[in-house]
């Protein structure tokens, strides 16, 4: 039976979202406020009882992305079904579908969610790779930082590998971009893309272009599959390490942080872009007056890694 105590800070994380900046987040919140009022104990409240180890932020995010899965699965899959060339004709024959299947709201779209795939897709991590993201990171704060040489990059907690694309077109000199994450991420590709792009961006007109970029990656990308807290990677071998928020969704922040400095290149940048309690270097789940913050640490030649820079957001794109 689902207790109050488990229904409170769920419910109170989405209430929070009414008041998000993207209209659909708004939307979908609402709905599932209204949806869970008006039909008691179905997957939403399956879902929100599942979540006992998840701050009540994921438990919102999750439940916001099996929503938007549910009715986005068949426009990822039905362009990757086709090759390139025809793509722009599959997108516009699915995005009319993804049009018809939420002209009536999200309500209607909630209730079409089979409680089966929902507490599917509720075991996976909160996988959300958006290319904004990568793009101001490595503009603000990594390119300032680097040295021209080629560099080897892990990227943790983000199998996709997006920002390697943009890591080139932004004038990053990499020799490898080492995508890892604890799945193979590939497998699952609805899922991830769902969570990835916002909902109003799958009709702009540099929606093709974009989704190209998660689609073919650079030859210098590898895939890896493995846990951030015991790195399947040598001692000192990667020049940059780089987790967006991967950490609050972490059991163990604090392992994983000691792995960053073990595999790190003496002289080598720890980049951690996640929510951190204000005043203090220390890690946070979101909420309780956090921040949005990427904080940069160097590695030195006595293995000493030390905090270098932090960088305050505005929001989770990394706007200023």
């Amino acid at each position: 039976m689902l207790t109050e105590t488990m229904v409170v800070p769920a419910v109170g994380e989405i209430e929070t979202r009414q008041f998000h900046n993207d209209p659909t987040v708004k939307e979908i919140a609402a709905a599932l406020l209204e949806f869970r009022q008006a039909w008691p104990q179905t997957w939403v409240d399956q879902v929100i009882a599942g979540s006992n180890n998840h701050s009540s932020l994921q438990t919102a995010l999750v439940l916001e992305k099996i929503v938007l899965h549910s009715v986005l699965s068949n426009l990822w899959t039905g362009i990757m079904a086709v090759i390139p060339e025809d793509r722009e004709e599959a997108a516009a024959i699915q995005k009319s579908r993804v049009f018809d299947q939420t002209k009536n709201g999200w309500t209607q779209v909630i209730s079409a969610v089979s409680e089966a795939d929902a507490l599917k897709q509720s075991k996976k991590p909160i996988q959300t790779h958006r290319l904004p993201r990568y793009k101001n990171l490595i503009r603000e704060v990594i390119l300032p930082r680097v040295s021209g040489k080629q560099q080897t990059v892990l990227d943790a907690g983000s199998a996709l590998g997006a920002g390697s694309h943009l890591a080139g077109e932004l004038g990053w000199s990499v020799k490898e971009w080492l995508a890892l994450d604890i799945v193979d991420s590939r497998q699952d590709l609805p899922w991830i893309l769902s969570c990835s792009f916002r909902f109003r961006e799958i009709f702009q007109p540099d929606f093709l272009p974009n989704l190209q970029k998660y689609l073919a990656l650079p030859a210098y990308t590898t895939w890896l599959v493995g846990d951030m807290q015991k790195l399947p990677l040598d001692n000192d071998s990667v020049d940059v390490y780089m987790a967006m928020f991967s950490y609050y969704q972490l059991l163990g922040m604090d392992q994983a942080f000691e792995e960053a400095g073990r595999v790190a290149k003496p002289g080598g940048l720890i980049f951690i872009t996640d929510y951190f309690a204000k005043g203090i270097d220390k890690l946070a789940l979101p909420g309780d007056g956090s921040q949005i913050a990427t904080k940069v640490w160097q590695k030195d030649r006595k293995e000493n890694v030390k905090l270098v820079d932090t960088q305050v957001w505005r929001d989770t794109d990394l706007n200023k």
